[in-house]
């Protein structure tokens, strides 16, 4: 009968359903898609990737070239490096599907089975997480192949992948956005600044005196720590690199574009990748997971359990149980005598 529950626990068709909480398969639907997928849809790890980590990609992935226009290696790095943190939730999924069968497996033990049999119950409960378990691994190592065949090839020939003219298209209306904004707040402030010329030329001529003694004594303090090299002695040392080094950020309208357009690759690929893993991985749960327990489930309890030496053992009593027996039917034995006696005493009396 265990096997049975289990299998219309999943499917939905036991007879006593809850009308108040969700259970049974009903939480394995919502582990899947409520949790999982819309989780996974969430995730989106090239949000958080500032321009200067595309940027310091870029470079690094140079190597001691210089960057010439949009390169391909920094973008596959890239997207790979967001592929992989897409593989512990695809895990965590079929884990926790696991925990709800066990669980479903616990609750699917009959309580009169239990109560007068508990070793058999226990026995039951334990071969079907043993089940349940042999079927999880095989999900796992079947969720981390799909992962490393996204991983495998970065396939840019993708239907609904952005394409390299799109992306470039895009990037070029990012700058101009960027350069319409900065004409914007130059006009405002050639403004605001015509707003204030209403200085007399003798306080303008202070001002002015102010401000170049002031910039040729700020020249002489900074410009120094600007340079690359130091004078010692006489001689020119160049500076040594810091231990900590960063990428510069982008100062031309060039390197603007190659961060943009690997940003739109990027984020192109990367929806494309989780659109497959949100709908394989539910897919692989449910083949090596969820389908196992109708496929092969009461076949692996005959096998284990019917066996010549473990029935006997499966099928003893609780000794609560027997003693409970025992005192059961010494009571009914006495009151039959005491019917007995009571039928006697009054056939006496009418004679």
């Amino acid at each position: 009968r265990s096997p049975a529950s289990l299998q219309a626990a999943v499917e939905g068709r036991s007879t006593n359903l809850s009308i108040d909480i969700l259970e049974g398969g009903a939480r394995v639907h919502y582990v899947l898609q409520e949790i999982f997928v819309k989780g996974l849809l969430e995730l989106d790890p090239t949000a958080t990737m500032t321009d200067e980590h595309i940027r310091t990609k870029i470079q690094n992935t140079a190597g001691t070239k210089a960057v010439l226009l949009v390169p391909e290696e920094p973008f596959e790095q890239l997207a790979r490096q967001c592929i992989e943190k897409m593989l512990d939730p695809c895990k965590q999924c079929a884990e926790l599907v696991h925990q709800e069968l066990c669980a479903m497996a616990s609750s699917c033990v009959p309580p009169e089975v239990a109560q007068v049999y508990p070793h058999l119950a226990q026995a039951v409960e334990k071969t079907c997480k043993e089940f349940l378990s042999k079927g999880l691994e095989p999900a796992v190592q079947m969720i981390v192949n799909l992962v490393e065949c996204q991983l495998a090839h970065i396939n840019t020939s993708h239907p609904d992948f952005v394409g390299g003219p799109a992306a470039l298209l895009q990037a070029q209306k990012a700058i101009d956005a960027r350069m319409n904004a900065e004409a914007e707040e130059a006009a405002e402030a050639a403004n605001k600044s015509s707003k204030n010329k209403g200085v007399n030329k003798e306080n303008a001529d202070v001002v002015s005196g102010t401000i170049q003694k002031t910039s040729q004594w700020l020249s002489g303090v900074l410009s120094p720590s600007k340079r690359h090299y130091s004078i010692e002695n006489g001689t020119v040392k160049l500076k040594e690199p810091p231990k900590k080094l960063n990428a510069n950020a982008c100062e031309t309208n060039e390197e603007f574009l190659q961060v943009m357009v690997t940003r739109t690759l990027l984020g192109s690929y990367y929806r494309i990748a989780r659109g497959i893993l949100a709908d394989t991985v539910p897919k692989a749960v449910m083949h090596f997971l969820v389908n196992s327990v109708s496929r092969g489930l009461r076949q692996h309890l005959i096998g284990v359990l019917y066996q010549p030496g473990i029935m006997k053992n499966l099928l003893m009593e609780d000794p609560e149980i027997a003693e409970l027996r025992q005192e059961a039917r010494a009571r009914v034995k006495a009151l039959n005598a005491a019917a007995l006696t009571m039928t006697e005493f009054s056939s006496e009396l009418r004679v």
